[in-house]
């Protein structure tokens, strides 16, 4: 998986994947600056370190084209909450599956809270992972993470649907966490797919009652 990954991006997804690493990077310390991605200190818990990397492995083809805050301060300076990382070409292109985009909530005028959905295969450990994008590290301390994986299905809405409906499921029964308010883009899923997933995990006795 040399021409894949760096050494270090190896022991990242290893370590992820709960796969033992190859004896050549067995010690390798996923936390030293280098070249490609490796482990961010998160600024609150540790809770997001490893998936945060996983998801920049991942998606680090397309940082430009994922959720961004952005704003011009009182000196006129345009700024931007997302950190933006160069990376040599790998030796093959991760194409990450744009799914949807969901708006959590309006805290206020042109304050929204988006987060976005990926789905990236990986070569060489032959899973699917799927991710998560903010438009700044406010809610997790990074912008970027992945929230859960799975071997190759033929159906990828299924895979991904179980995946997203499990992370929404984990924010409303840990910390209540309400149902977001709405879409904010539609890709691989549709519309009314994502607002199903949507009613299935917060309005699942509505659900029961149509079908009854």
């Amino acid at each position: 998986m040399t021409n894949l990954y760096t050494p270090t991006e190896q022991a990242i997804l290893c370590d992820y994947f709960n796969e033992a690493r190859p004896q050549k990077i067995r010690d390798l310390d996923i936390y030293a600056e280098c070249a490609g991605v490796y482990v961010h200190r998160a600024r609150y818990s540790d809770e997001f370190e490893l998936s945060n990397a996983v998801a920049r492995i991942a998606l680090k083809r397309i940082q430009n084209k994922l959720p961004v805050w952005a704003c011009i301060d009182k000196d006129g300076e345009f700024v931007v909450a997302r950190v933006y990382e160069e990376h040599e070409p790998q030796g093959a292109e991760l194409l990450p599956l744009y799914l949807f985009m969901i708006n959590w909530a309006d805290s206020g005028p042109g304050f929204s809270w988006p987060e976005s959905y990926h789905l990236v295969w990986l070569p060489g450990f032959d899973r699917y992972v799927v991710t998560a994008s903010q438009d700044s590290p406010d809610c997790y301390g990074f912008e970027d993470i992945a929230i859960g994986h799975a071997p190759f299905a033929v159906d990828r809405k299924q895979l991904a649907k179980e995946i997203i409906r499990g992370w929404w499921d984990s924010q409303y029964q840990n910390n209540d966490q309400a149902e977001w308010e709405c879409l904010f883009g539609t890709g691989f899923i549709t519309s009314h797919e994502a607002y199903a997933w949507r009613d299935e995990v917060w309005n699942p006795i509505e659900l029961e009652d149509e079908d009854g």
